[in-house]
């Protein structure tokens, strides 16, 4: 989805004047502001400058690091209330919460690294967390349903004895 939009949209990229010009002077006489012609040679270089939003960074790892913590959270079974098999703890929910953060700082690095504006990263990120928590709920149940740590393959698998999608072996 992010390439479909990038190449839709071709904003151009914060650094996309040193792409266009790497002496960093436009030449003399170009016909006007909104009409500029590149003295770069690379044609790759500028089309590449021109694929800023959304930033594929950001939405590829928040996409990755939500559903990394919404599964996660569901077989730690951080967000079971009345669960009184498992001690509450701290940890888990830091260790679930960790890999968003890293996204964020990935997404902030990458304005500070000039090859985004924030609008970029921003959308990004949120195009890749609904990606991440779509691609969850395809397969998982809410993080708060009691059998959250299984998906639904597995819980229909165990319930229905007579029609066995596959064997799970022994498990006890």
């Amino acid at each position: 989805m992010t390439d479909l939009i990038k190449n839709q949209v071709g904003r151009p990229r914060p650094d996309f004047f040193y792409r266009c010009y790497p002496d960093g002077n436009p030449p003399e006489g170009q016909p006007s502001f909104f009409e500029l012609e590149c003295t770069n040679p690379d044609l790759a270089t500028i089309e590449e400058g021109r694929r800023s939003f959304p930033s594929g960074h950001s939405s590829f790892s928040f996409c990755l690091t939500i559903w990394l913590s919404l599964y996660m959270t569901a077989k730690l079974r951080v967000c079971q209330t009345g669960d009184t098999t498992r001690l509450l703890s701290t940890s888990h929910l830091l260790f679930v919460l960790v890999l968003p953060m890293a996204s964020t700082l990935a997404a902030i690095g990458r304005t500070c690294d000039y090859k985004h504006h924030w609008q970029d990263v921003s959308c990004g990120s949120l195009l890749g967390a609904a990606c991440g928590w779509i691609g969850y709920r395809q397969f998982y149940p809410r993080v708060t349903d009691k059998e959250s740590g299984q998906s639904y393959i597995e819980q229909r698998a165990m319930s229905d004895e007579s029609e066995k999608i596959y064997d799970l072996g022994n498990i006890s």
